[in-house]
Formats: C-alpha cells, structure tokens, sequence
C-alpha cells in the first residue's frame, strides 16, 4: 500500500467511525453499524429519563439545535433535525443547515410534519381558521378547498424542493431527507415533491377514545354535533382492538403512495384526551396495552416499514404505558441485526383451515443475520389457528427455533415447522435465545 493510499483509508475509517448518515434504504449509520431507526419525536429535559430512552432501545430522538444534538450525543442517541422546508431556502435556513450539518450526531433531516394534510383535509381548516365552508370540504372536492389547496401548494413545494436542494448542496454525508404525513393526506401533493426525499411515511394513533370505524370520519361527526361519541372498550384478557389493523394498511398507502421508497411509521406514545383542546379535555384517557403497542410496531415491520418512531411521549401522563412502550422498543433493540437484513422470500406462511368460517390471515418476517434465523409470525385474526404452517425453510432441516416471548421450541423437519396460534397472537421464534430481551419491565401492561 502506498504512502497515500493509507492515510486515505485511515481518513475513511475515522470518518466512518465517528459519523452518523443515512444510507438511501431509510436505515442509518451509527460506529460503522446498520441501524433500524427506533426513534422518539420526545426528548426529555432530563439526563436521567434520556438514559432511560436510549437503555429502552431508542436509537434516535427529534433534535432542534446544536444543544439538543449535543445531549442526545452524550446519551449515546442519534439525533435527527425538523426543518421549515416550505419557506423554501431563506438566509435564516440556510444559516442553521450551516451551523448543524456537521454535528456527528446528525443522522436524518425532517421536512414540515403533515404539510399536506396541514392544507387540504385538516378539520380546522373550517372549525378555526373558516376557510373550508363546512366539514368536510376537502372530502367531498368543494371548489373552494381545492383552490385553496393549489394555491398553497404552488408556494410549499417549489419551497421544499429548493430547500432539500440546498441541503443537499452543502451535506458532504448525503444524509437522508424524511417528510411525515397524516395517514390520509393527498397523493397528488406527495408527489410533486417525492422525487426529492428519501423517506415517506405517516403516523397513526389508532387507540382512541372514539368508536372503531375511521377516526378522520368520527372527528369530522364529532365536530359536527351531529353524532354521539362512541367510547372504545378496554382490551379484555390480553384481546387487541381491531384498530391497529389500521398501521397495516397505511403502510400499504405509503410504500404505494411513495412509489417503493423506504416507509417509517410514526405510532401511539399518547392518549389521545391528554392533547386537550374541544375534542378530548372531557373525556377519559385511553391507552393501547402492551400487546397493542407490540402488534402495531411488528405489523409494521412485516408490512414494509424501514423505521419505528413514537410521538406524543410528551404528554403521557401515565407511567405504567410509558414503560409498556419501552418494553416493546427493548424487545424490537434486541432483533437490530435481523431488522437490517433483507426478507428470505422464499419462506412462506400460511394456515391450513380447520372449519370454513375461520379467518386465516398472517403477516411474517423471515431474516438471517449470520447462521442465526429470525422468524415472525402474526395472526391477523380473532380466530385461534389450529394448523400455521412455516414452510420452504430451505437447508434447515433439523435446526431448533427457540419462542423467544413463550414456551415453545421448535424442530425443523421436512423444511417446515407446525404450530397453532392464539387470536391475534405474535410469535418471535429465533434459533438462539440471545436475541430475547432480557427485561420483563412494562411487558404485564393491560391498557386501558
């Protein structure tokens, strides 16, 4: 090696070391290691709950100036920067990309949370701001919400697109550039600036305090005082409401709305009654239960999602769901290498029916990290499943799969495994019990 050619590669190693950037798949780098972001939009003022975070799992937080990247470093957290890319690249922006791109705890930038959504079906558009005739404006395609949405949208995206432009030009690591949505906002706005982010994705907060049907249709009857609210029940024996089948299906929307880009799901940290305001400040918290908070992060992984993020933390008040949270994040911490590596497509999954009325839906996640094998299996039903079948496990027969969060222990034989599955059950089966989490804290929580 020549005299050049080795203080090129120390250069490398240093700055690979040292340095946090995306790698264009929605992961991160963090210490020359592929990270699954598990992010928190909270970060707490204390020292001590932000070691908390970072021992529960997290490996990212929402970070806002040199400071707070500062403290997120020294928590052994990366951090990731909103930024106003709608007023487009003004001297103000530009002065603070300049001052915070060259933090080494830098990982992500983040555009202007739910621009879309913010001007074209935001209820206040009508309930505060009386721009929207009525409720519902933007859902029945009223000509005066459309008008109002071009016109916002001929200012905000030529913005975002300039400012991402910038950022671009000055970020030697090409960090990764993410916009968040609201679940249902409009596909035709994402697209005009989707060419230039690297991220979509949306966030979901599925546990309400509403009745089960749509939360955007039960808010827009709710403020119309046309129709009673509907009070969620609490999970009962373990049950998982229907309503985290939603983190599915908006999933689905956004690796479709997004055109395959990498998708990151923004879940429940909150009860929706803590925000305050008319809506909620009258009515009772509602919090998913640990299981809840479980099958919403696994659905979303095995559905397509890239990163796990968690928002509303701040306003929790309730402890007991806080560290429910904090189970599920520790648990997903402890799978990083597998959450890294691509699907084994090959393996399948499927139910082989014992009576005809019995629903046989599943989701899964087949990964390998080395010799070791990772196998996730959900039963999307409220039926119990007498006979799931895990099958083409190519070259593995005679390996045993250890249930990381149960009992069971499985053989391979004839390249495939046989077990039965509970309502709505998750089974984690690995081929080392080094990959489960070691702490049970949070893990008992019931919901409410």
């Amino acid at each position: 090696m020549t005299k050049k050619n080795y203080y090129l590669t120390v250069f490398l190693i240093v700055l690979f070391s040292i340095h946090s950037w995306g790698q264009g798949d929605g992961y991160t780098i963090k210490e020359g290691n592929r990270m699954f972001p598990i992010g928190s939009y909270y970060l707490p003022n204390d020292d001590n709950m932000l070691r908390e975070l970072a021992d529960a799992g997290f490996n990212i937080v929402r970070c806002s100036s040199k400071e707070t990247l500062d403290r997120a470093q020294s928590a052994g957290l990366m951090g990731w920067l909103p930024l106003s890319l709608q007023s487009g690249a003004t001297d103000e922006f530009k002065k603070k990309v300049d001052a915070l791109v060259g933090h080494p705890a830098l990982a992500l930038w983040e555009g202007p949370d739910e621009v879309v959504w913010w001007f074209t079906g935001e209820w206040n558009l009508h309930y505060k701001k009386k721009i929207h005739e009525k409720p519902g404006s933007w859902w029945e395609q009223e000509e005066g919400a459309i008008n109002y949405a071009e016109e916002k949208s001929a200012s905000y995206i030529p913005n975002i697109n300039e400012a991402i432009s910038y950022i671009r030009s000055v970020d030697t690591l090409n960090r990764q550039v993410w916009i968040n949505e609201a679940a249902a906002s409009d596909t035709k706005y994402i697209r005009q600036y989707l060419d230039n982010i690297d991220i979509t994705g949306c966030d979901k907060y599925p546990i309400m305090q509403l009745g089960e049907s749509d939360p955007y249709e039960e808010m827009h009857r709710y403020c119309n005082s046309k129709y009673t609210i509907m009070q969620q029940p609490s999970p009962k024996n373990g049950d998982v409401r229907k309503n985290v089948d939603d983190i599915k299906f908006y999933t689905r929307r956004f690796l479709e709305v997004g055109r395959g880009k990498p998708v990151y799901m923004v879940l429940q940290a909150f009860s929706w009654p803590e925000l305050g305001g008319d809506y909620w400040s009258s009515l009772l918290p509602v919090y998913p239960s640990f299981m809840e908070s479980r099958y919403m992060a696994y659905i979303a992984i095995a559905t397509g999602a890239k990163g796990i993020y968690y928002w509303g933390a701040n306003y929790t008040k309730s402890e007991e769901f806080r560290q429910s949270i904090y189970a599920v994040t520790r648990e997903l911490s402890a799978l990083q290498p597998f959450l890294v590596s691509p699907e084994e497509k090959h393996v399948n999954i499927r139910g082989i029916k014992t009576l005809p009325e019995v629903k046989s839906d599943f989701s899964s996640i087949a990964r390998r990290y080395g010799r070791d094998w990772l196998i996730v299996v959900i039963n999307e039903t409220d039926d119990y499943q007498m006979s799931v079948v895990v099958e083409n496990m190519k070259h593995l027969n005679g390996m045993k799969f250890y249930d990381l969060y149960g009992k069971d222990e499985f053989v391979v034989s004839n390249e495939e495994m046989v077990f039965r599955m509970k309502p709505r059950e998750i089974k984690v089966l690995a081929t080392s019990k080094r990959w489960k989490s070691k702490e049970t804290k949070g893990r008992d929580y019931a919901g409410r």
